[in-house]
């Protein structure tokens, strides 16, 4: 049952992210390609093919990945068997930081008022909240409280406890670089995402218990060059990488609702590592 939960959540993503660009007359921000599943060695057909069963029983519709597909990544790693799911019905952004951009400026020609402001405390006063920022506090009729993991202590006040733990990932951009497939492509047996982006690919692999504000690990991102290179993707030694804190709750589902009682604050927290998926669902 809690499998079949995290399965429906994400399932509309893909066309209500269609709609929403459509809407503000960006939809070339997404791409409708799917994604690929690709296993390479002797163990990957039996595996993709548990996998897809898998997926069946979820209502998750697969097909696999042809044979002309395969060739180009086997010829780049030297594998001399692989196998591979196409998940048709996903789709991916071309760049979050202007879908982002695009949303925001699309919102301020509605009538929307965007403020930019480091917020530091909420605290209940009566039917209102005070949002207490670094340049003072406002009170405000209702807040949406979507900070991550910055989101613990911005409900405490309300009596509401939420128990993320920052699950960190670690990412790098190759600038420039030729995907193999024109859509995400997760290598399954090095745990290794590359995802065609404008211009650039990014991968992503790890994740890492620790603490938000923890120095990142450099042996990681170092780590993850040698893995993308290995498979054939053209990776300089350095390059544009980051560390993020994915908001993780223990049972692995968002947490999404309103605190009880005046005054009026919804929260929308803990999206694992799909927040950007399940953001306008």
């Amino acid at each position: 049952t809690r499998a079949n939960n995290r399965a429906k959540l994400p399932a509309p993503a893909s066309m209500t992210w269609a709609r929403w660009l459509q809407e503000i007359d960006r939809p070339e921000l997404l791409r409708r390609h799917g994604h690929y599943e690709i296993g390479m060695g002797k163990g990957s057909p039996t595996a993709m093919r548990v996998q897809a069963a898998a997926m069946a029983r979820l209502g998750v519709k697969t097909e696999p990945v042809s044979t002309q597909q395969l060739s180009a990544l086997q010829r780049a790693t030297g594998a001399r068997i692989a196998a591979g799911l196409w998940f048709e019905d996903s789709a991916h952004v071309t760049d979050p930081l202007s879908a982002v951009q695009a949303f925001v400026h699309a919102a301020a020609a509605r009538g929307a008022r965007v403020l930019r402001s480091e917020v530091r405390a909420l605290q209940p006063r009566g039917e209102k909240i005070e949002i207490q920022e670094a340049a003072g506090s406002r009170l405000v009729d209702a807040v949406v409280v979507c900070a991550g993991m910055g989101s613990k202590g911005l409900l405490a006040p309300f009596g509401l406890h939420a128990p993320l733990q920052s699950i960190r990932g670690y990412h790098i951009e190759m600038p420039g670089c030729a995907p193999f497939i024109d859509a995400p492509v997760l290598h399954t047996n090095q745990h290794v995402l590359v995802t065609p982006m404008a211009g650039r690919l990014r991968a992503s692999s790890f994740m890492e218990f620790a603490a938000e504000n923890a120095p990142a690990d450099p042996r990681k991102p170092a780590s993850l060059r040698r893995k993308v290179r290995a498979l054939g993707y053209s990776c300089d030694a350095s390059g544009p990488s980051w560390v993020g804190s994915r908001p993780i709750l223990p049972d692995y589902l968002p947490g999404i609702g309103r605190a009880p009682g005046p005054p009026k604050l919804f929260y929308a927290l803990g999206h694992q590592h799909i927040g950007l998926t399940l953001a306008p669902v």
